[in-house]
């Protein structure tokens, strides 16, 4: 009884689908990969049309405003057409690139899909179960992608998404969900009849008007014009808007780090390779540790200050593409060596684009260490919404008087530049002085991260 059920809800499904100008399928738009992601270009395609798909298959390399990422399949289906070919740019969130069917029979009705199809443009939402007795308010279901045929299925039964355990990837209803959701009769208690429409632009799309070509510009002879990438041009308009609407506090502190490099001798010499920037980034965590004041955000919607209990540190690494900026997370939980290790890691990934999201988005405060090219001292940019970075020049020697004698020591200069709307001229001091104590005085940076942290404080 169960299987002639079934099997009448699946003819019912196509039957229902047999007028429509392609069979069903399901649309997949340029995703956001980032919060603060608008457009992106698709580097490489991973997977070509009719190719079958799982669902956490990499299909496509997208680069984003921070780096190039994969984009996996949240479906299994076959990718019947690409609509957006590889280093196109500029490409919105939400423009469809690509159709994905549940049969690969149904590829070839895709042969000739696109724009005029609703294709190149942001997904239309589709309006599953329009009845006027249905409630306005809308539902969870609204925004998830599920198979046309499973709404029609599950629309023909006079059920919703919201009824329905969803047992695929992320919780997505699968057609084997929707016929166990019939079989087991979770259905409203007046089955009513429902319409799948998807919704198609109200007026004919025409072809896009080319812009009349502007007057080009004299060329200088000798010049090379490189165009942006999406990261190198999302850094720059942040830079800018960081530069324009924060008011940025800059105050120097310096460090001698003659003890730092005895000690890294000696830790080398027993198998213990560390950079100086290793004890850099300790010493800052420690130092955030003791003065919270300083591991503080702007929270621009609300206009106040946000105080962070973690300690997640994002160092600047540069890359091909531009400047990224990896984070070493509860850095004032773990030791030196852990903290190297990390670093080493995040900044080779960072290199070769294979950082995850989550691996360079947020952090509390930022670290930009300029002084292995033997810069001796810079102002960065504040890296919104944290509210301080730290600029880290070189050391580099100096003549100083000690016990009325002339001698010569290593010194760094570093540079806070900081949001004058959370801090001010007192935390910056205190943080400045907890740092450069921290780190002439190395030995408590070392041991185990709990232990040194009992020290520090």
């Amino acid at each position: 009884m169960r299987a002639m059920r079934a099997m009448r809800a699946m003819l019912l499904v196509r039957r229902s689908l047999s007028n429509d100008a392609f069979p069903p399928h399901v649309k997949l738009d340029m995703p956001a990969l980032s919060p603060t992601m608008a457009s992106g270009r698709i580097a490489s395609w991973l997977k070509r049309e009719g190719d079958v798909v799982q669902a956490g298959d990499a299909m496509a390399e997208i680069e984003t405003d921070k780096a190039t990422m994969p984009w996996d399949a949240q479906d299994d289906g076959v990718l019947a057409k690409i609509l957006v070919d590889e280093d196109v740019k500029d490409v919105p969130v939400g423009t469809t690139v690509a159709v994905m069917v549940e049969d690969v029979e149904h590829v070839a009705a895709f042969a000739n899909y696109g724009a005029s199809d609703g294709a190149g443009s942001p997904r239309k939402q589709l309006d599953a179960t329009k009845d006027e007795h249905l409630p306005n308010e809308p539902t969870k279901e609204t925004n998830m992608r599920v198979w046309p045929s499973v709404r029609k299925l599950l629309a023909e039964h006079g059920l919703d998404l919201t009824q329905v355990r969803g047992t695929g990837r992320k919780g997505t209803v699968t057609k084997e969900d929707a016929i166990r959701a019939i079989e087991e009769g979770v259905s409203s208690d007046t089955t009513k009849e429902h319409v799948v429409v998807e919704s198609k632009p109200t007026e004919p799309s025409t072809p896009e008007e080319k812009p009349t070509p502007a007057t080009e510009e004299p060329k200088v002879e000798g010049e090379e014009r490189i165009p942006h990438t999406n990261v190198r041009r999302v850094i720059a308009k942040r830079l800018l808007e960081s530069k324009v609407d924060i008011p940025h506090l800059y105050v120097n502190g310096e460090a001698i780090l003659d003890p730092i490099l005895a000690l890294r001798k000696e830790l080398k010499a027993a198998g213990t390779p560390l950079s100086v920037n290793d004890f850099v980034l300790r010493a800052c965590a420690l130092a955030l540790r003791q003065v919270p004041g300083a591991n503080a955000s702007w929270d621009a919607d609300a206009r106040e200050a946000r105080f962070n209990k973690q300690v997640d540190i994002s160092v600047a690494v540069a890359t091909d593409g531009g400047l990224i900026t990896p984070i070493v997370k509860r850095a004032d939980e773990k030791t030196v060596d852990e903290i190297s290790r990390e670093v080493k890691d995040l900044a080779s990934r960072a290199r070769a684009g294979k950082l995850r999201p989550e691996e360079f988005q947020g952090g509390t405060f930022s670290i930009s260490n300029l002084g292995m090219f033997g810069i001796g001292q810079f102002n960065a940019i504040i890296n919104p919404p944290q509210a301080c970075i730290m600029a880290v020049g070189a050391g580099l020697p100096q003549v100083v008087l000690r016990d009325g004698r002339p001698t010569t020591v290593t010194r760094m200069t570093v540079t806070l530049s900081a949001d004058h709307r959370v801090y001010d001229g007192q935390v910056t001091s205190e943080f400045l002085n907890s740092f450069v104590s921290l780190l002439e005085h190395p030995v408590r940076l070392l041991g185990h991260a709990k232990e040194a942290q009992a020290e520090a404080a």
